[in-house]
């Protein structure tokens, strides 16, 4: 369970994470979206009336919510405070949700390494 969990939460801090060192780096916004169609996809995966598959469902529907537009200046920038706030305790409950997403639940090689992402 905490090789999945630490494969799903490198996932999403690599969308709320730009590299510093990359030429073009990826915008937070669109990061974000990635994650979410990946969380999609990794719940599709799963049985339909799991645990996991809710929990990815509700992982995925909560990327969602951080990718409204209001908390977004742009794709790179969040409105501060409140509405860039709003946007980082939605990816906050993201993690949480994936968290505790059971490892057999997911199958081999559909997780991401820490690496990965």
């Amino acid at each position: 369970m905490r090789r999945v969990s630490a494969a799903l939460v490198a996932l999403c801090c690599a969308a709320n994470l730009t590299h510093a060192v990359a030429a073009s780096p990826p915008r937070p916004l669109d990061r974000l979206g990635q994650a979410q169609g990946d969380v999609g996809t990794l719940a599709g995966a799963v049985p339909s009336s799991s645990t996991a598959r809710r929990r990815l469902n509700a992982a995925a529907l909560g990327l969602a919510n951080a990718t409204l537009p209001a908390p977004w200046i742009d794709p790179g920038h969040v409105v501060a405070p409140a509405y860039g706030l709003s946007a980082f305790e939605r990816s906050r409950t993201v993690l949480r949700d994936l968290e505790r997403v059971s490892s057999p639940a997911v199958p081999a090689g559909r997780g991401a390494a820490p690496g990965d992402r």
